[in-house]
């Protein structure tokens, strides 16, 4: 209970944690609705569940493969910005993708497996931006932890909402239908995703300034030394 009233009281007064933990909770609303979506729309073109076996292990092996550059990159980037244009993109596709299925219920599999490759592509640089973002929203290591608290909560509790919402809009619409709304969920979470406001030059100011204290100081030990060493 009064960790419960900390996490509340912490949220009342955070309002970028606020912005970050709402953006990731619909983001994953969207992200446990796409992923049932697609198996059911490669089970009703296949019938079979080994092309959902498939699709899963070539997004991991996508995901796998993107991690090695995505960290770097993220490392020198605005990390807001990455996480806005990376759940657009998403947003984009799995739009796309389920517009295509909705139009045509013909089409290609092979358009949704581009698709996906495309989104997982992204999924790398989403991932680490928020994880390298997060600390940069807090105060202090307090903060930080009820930080990844409340996002981890709200991480899970998307995931199983956005599959539980979805059984219903395919059942009474159809997966392409599903598709588009989970995507639009990326377009909201996107949105707010924006609304966070930091300042990283201040930090890379007091970055430098440590820097710069750091070396004032190893060379004053220097001259130091070197004026021991004349003594002696």
């Amino acid at each position: 209970m009064k960790n419960g009233k900390m996490l509340w009281s912490f949220l009342k007064n955070a309002r970028n944690i606020r912005l970050l933990a709402l953006a990731i909770f619909i983001s994953n609303i969207g992200s446990g609705m796409q992923l049932i979506a697609v198996s059911k729309l490669l089970y009703d073109k296949t019938n079979s569940a080994t092309s959902i076996g498939i699709v899963i292990i070539l997004q991991y092996v996508v995901m796998f493969l993107v991690q090695f550059i995505s960290g770097s990159v993220v490392d020198r980037s605005d990390q807001k910005k990455i996480l806005v244009i990376s759940d657009f993109t998403k947003g984009l596709l799995i739009v796309g993708a389920g517009t295509i299925f909705l139009v045509n219920s013909d089409t290609s599999l092979s358009y949704l497996f581009i698709i996906l490759v495309l989104v997982n592509f992204v999924v790398p640089f989403f991932s680490n931006a928020q994880f390298t973002l997060t600390p940069e929203l807090v105060k202090d290591q307090e903060e930080l932890l009820q930080a990844n608290s409340i996002i981890t909560t709200l991480f899970q509790a998307g995931q199983l909402i956005g599959s539980a919402v979805v059984a219903s809009i395919i059942f009474f619409m159809s997966p392409a239908a599903a598709l588009i709304i989970s995507g639009s969920m990326y377009f909201i979470s996107s949105f707010y995703f924006g609304l966070i406001k930091y300042s990283k030059k201040k930090k890379e100011r007091m970055e430098q300034k440590s820097i710069g204290v750091g070396f004032l100081k190893t060379g004053s030990d220097y001259s130091r030394k070197s004026a021991k060493k004349k003594v002696y």
